[in-house]
């Protein structure tokens, strides 16, 4: 998971460190995780929204169930370190980073996942930051009723994925 978000466009200078040299490092001992990597890389070109400029770089095809996987292990056990008890109910993880390329409904999904983002913009922007090392990692936590609802993490200042908690409907 490193590897995809390190390498995230959106993370800051810590996760581009942290590219360039941890993940740098893990895919030269292991030649099956630079062909994993690297498996289905487009190069694209991306717009900085303040300045309007564009440059090249590289989209990664990633495994969505594999990276929500593991956020999902992240969001668990940052409720039980919150709350000291296990969630008992569903987890659902929605991944911000993504960007859909080659779909023919590619321009309809970004449009729903950025109408997402600005929405969770919105709902976190006064929730207080968790975390003792924000500029690699922090979280915040939306409660309604006295019940976590929605967590949000950050990796590397821009990287995002929310983690809904549903209760069981037995």
């Amino acid at each position: 998971m490193l590897c995809v978000i390190a390498n995230s466009i959106l993370g800051n200078g810590v996760g581009q460190d942290h590219a360039k040299t941890k993940v740098i490092r893990a895919m030269l001992k292991s030649a099956g995780l630079a062909d994993r990597m690297l498996n289905g890389v487009l190069q694209v070109d991306v717009e900085d929204t303040s300045t309007g400029e564009r440059a090249p770089t590289l989209a990664l095809k990633i495994n969505a169930r594999r990276v929500a996987a593991s956020i999902e292990h992240i969001a668990r056990g940052l409720y039980f370190s919150e709350y000291q008890h296990p969630w008992p109910g569903k987890v659902q993880i929605v991944i911000e980073f993504l960007v859909v390329i080659n779909d023919s409904d590619a321009a309809q999904r970004n449009s729903t996942y950025e109408d997402l983002r600005q929405h969770a913009d919105a709902l976190f922007a006064d929730s207080p930051r968790r975390g003792q090392t924000p500029e690699v990692f922090f979280y915040q936590v939306h409660v309604e009723n006295g019940s976590p609802q929605i967590m949000r993490l950050t990796f590397y200042g821009g990287t995002r994925a929310l983690a809904i908690f549903i209760e069981d409907q037995r």
